[in-house]
């Protein structure tokens, strides 16, 4: 009986053991595909809410591209307005999306130079009202690459336009707009031969990241001012134009030039003040060059939807061609939006 008794003690002292402090299960991923649509249809550039919950990614259709929100709970899709969102900002909950567009999403843009609009669930607005130097400048005059605050109050944008009277040479300057007082604050003072560009907000609103026209990552205290410039002249350095910034701002990725040929991923770390290199990839051979479509190539792409424009020059350049459908589906009908290109979502199930 006490042989019994004891295998038992043991046995159940075992299992416990194994149960608290024994090897865990796995996580499993599970892929979902949230768009289904026809080949000739893009879907692109998805930007994820903090909480997994909301999805905003831009979509072609009726020849033209539209802004969507997609809501996972109850896949529910929101068409924003008809106009490019190239890897729009999120708040936490992902109820405010912000992005630039140059187009006249609600009759105050005439002119075409890019504003920055937020849409709050059910309600588009225009964040800025800005005009161009003259025509010829209205794709290069405005406002661009918006960040937001986990709140959604306030946003970090880059502009050439004087917005608070600090800016009379139109350089591109780093601003923070607060939603709630709706204010301009401009970060930055540079001359028009140094611009600043590709700003980030931390979720808390505490940091604001961006980089300079000489190749130097910056970040700016926004409570105090201070400025520091945390490297400085990075061979090609370029922020994503989603999410690259942790919710404290500590933490901050980007990619630089590290070799010929070689572009690496490194992570500045705040809480050190430390930069770490996470990729070593080799160098290519040779770098990849943009060659003129032949003329097979040209009806290849035509077929799935990249249309060129007619160039007089001999060989068209990126700007002279753009992507395109060349058939609707649905005539935008967003919660049965079906494309080619499709927008995903991974979740980790245990």
């Amino acid at each position: 009986m006490l042989r019994l008794t004891a295998c038992f003690l043991i046995t159940s002292f075992l299992f416990i053991g194994n149960s608290l402090f024994g090897p865990q299960p796995a996580s499993v991923l599970s892929l979902t595909r949230l768009t289904v649509t026809a080949e000739q249809a893009l879907n692109l550039n998805p930007t994820l809410s903090d909480d997994g919950k909301i999805v905003a990614f831009e979509a072609s259709a009726d020849s033209s591209f539209h802004a969507v929100r997609a809501d996972l709970n109850g896949s529910v899709f929101q068409e924003i307005g008809r106009t490019r969102a190239v890897s729009p900002a999120l708040s936490g909950d992902g109820r405010k999306v912000v992005f630039a567009s140059s187009e006249d999403l609600l009759g105050r843009n005439a002119d075409r130079n890019s504003e920055i609009f937020m849409f709050d669930s059910s309600k588009l607005q225009q964040l800025t009202d800005t005009k161009p130097t003259d025509v010829t400048s209205r794709l290069s005059d405005g406002n661009f690459q918006p960040s937001v605050t986990g709140d959604g109050r306030t946003i970090a944008f880059s502009s050439n336009r004087d917005l608070s009277g600090l800016n009379p040479d139109f350089s591109y300057e780093i601003y923070l707009y607060d939603t709630l007082d709706q204010r301009y604050t401009q970060l930055t003072n540079n001359t028009s031969d140094h611009s600043a560009g590709s700003p980030k907000i931390s979720g808390d609103g505490s940091r604001v990241y961006y980089k300079s026209g000489t190749g130097d990552l910056v970040l700016i205290e926004t409570q105090t001012g201070i400025t520091r410039v945390l490297a400085a002249g990075v061979p090609e350095l370029s922020i994503a134009e989603g999410r690259a910034i942790n919710n404290d701002g500590m933490r901050l990725v980007y990619s630089a030039l590290t070799a010929p040929n070689q572009t690496q991923v490194f992570l500045f770390d705040g809480r050190d003040n430390s930069v770490r290199q996470l990729t070593q990839l080799g160098s290519r051979s040779v770098d990849v060059k943009l060659r003129c479509p032949s003329a097979a190539l040209r009806r290849m792409f035509e077929r799935i939807g990249i249309v060129f424009f007619r160039s007089t020059t001999p060989c068209m350049s990126v700007s002279s061609f753009r992507k395109s459908p060349r058939r609707t589906v649905n005539s935008m009908r967003v919660n049965a939006l079906r494309t080619e290109k499709k927008v995903y979502h991974i979740q980790p199930q245990q």
